[in-house]
């Protein structure tokens, strides 16, 4: 999906408000323009949804685990919100 947004703006039929991690590899092309939609940018939780009977589950800790360290080292502009 995001992809196809990228090609409607770049093709000047479209505007959107996307994370700069997502826009960031079409920035780097030359593709499309990046603003920041206020002074500060917006920015928005992430939340992992799963069913209350992994909440215990050692897979369900890895996954977030993994999220965590990937996103953070790939993702530019991510931070921890406290």
């Amino acid at each position: 999906l995001t992809i196809a947004i990228i090609q409607l703006v770049a093709s000047k039929r479209g505007i959107a408000a996307l994370p700069f991690w997502a826009v960031k590899p079409y920035l780097d092309r030359g593709y499309v323009v990046a603003r920041k939609i206020t002074e500060q940018g917006l920015h928005s939780n992430l939340y992992a949804a799963y069913r209350e009977t992994d909440v215990e589950s050692a897979y369900l800790d890895d996954f977030y685990e993994t999220v965590k360290s990937q996103s953070f080292s790939t993702l530019p502009g991510l931070s921890v919100l406290e």
